[in-house]
C-alpha cells in the first residue's frame, strides 16, 4: 500500500473502501475486520508515511440509535452488531 500510495504523491485520500454487507458480516466477522478494520488501519498508515492528509467515511452503526437526536462525531460510539464494530 505505501509503494502505491506514494507513486502518486498525493495531498489528500478518500477513503471509500468498506465491506457493507450488514447482515452478512454476522456470519463473516473475520472478513469484515480485515476489510473495515485492518485495511482502514493500512490506509492511514499509507497516508501517514506520505504526509497525505486522510478523509475516512464511517457509519452510523457505530453508534447505539438510541440518542434520538441528530448526531455528532463527538457522541460516544456504542455499536450493536459486528459491522457497527469493525
Amino acid at each position: 500500500m505505501d509503494e502505491l500510495v506514494a507513486g502518486f504523491a498525493p495531498q489528500g485520500i478518500v477513503h471509500l473502501a468498506a465491506y457493507t454487507a450488514v447482515d452478512r458480516a454476522e456470519a463473516e466477522p473475520e472478513l469484515a475486520a480485515a476489510v473495515n478494520a485492518e485495511g482502514t488501519a493500512n490506509m492511514a498508515r499509507a497516508a501517514e508515511r506520505s504526509g497525505a492528509h486522510l478523509v475516512a467515511v464511517s457509519t452510523d452503526y457505530v453508534f447505539a440509535g438510541d440518542l434520538g437526536r441528530d448526531l455528532v462525531e463527538s457522541d460516544p460510539t456504542d455499536p450493536r452488531s459486528v459491522y457497527g464494530r469493525t
